[in-house]
């Protein structure tokens, strides 16, 4: 049996229920959820992406090389962890972002539709005219 396929294939007196809990014997489960362990970090951990790591100042400065040098047109951010990730990064990258320029404190529009320059579309439920 492929170890990647223990867990499946585990036989169900491994599992162990009660009227108020279902587990595993650790013994049984064990050997085959660090096998899973190992081939999600693979595949999941397995981001092939640049990281910037660093305070504010220094991932601003990261970022603002790769613009200012045409190495890139925009970032898809990704956070190290949750919750505190997105808010540590919009808390403390953005306004250093901001103060070079390199991110919008104001925008024109209400819309972000209106703030990329797309015409308004048609509404099918209240045509004009």
């Amino acid at each position: 049996m492929a170890d990647h396929l223990a867990l499946l294939n585990m036989p169900m007196n491994a599992l162990k229920r009660s009227a108020t809990t279902t587990s595993f014997d650790p013994l049984t489960i064990l050997p085959a959820l660090a096998v899973m362990t190992e081939r999600l970090g693979l595949i999941a951990g397995g981001y092939g992406g640049l990281s910037f790591t660093g305070t504010p100042k220094t991932i601003a400065d990261q970022m603002e090389e790769w613009l200012s040098t045409d190495a890139c047109d925009g970032f898809n951010i990704m956070f190290p962890y949750v919750p505190g990730g997105p808010g540590d990064f919009v808390n403390m990258v953005v306004p250093e972002l901001q103060r070079r320029g390199l991110f919008g404190q104001e925008y024109e529009g209400q819309t972000l539709r209106k703030n990329l320059g797309l015409p308004k579309s048609a509404n099918r439920f209240f045509p004009v005219g």
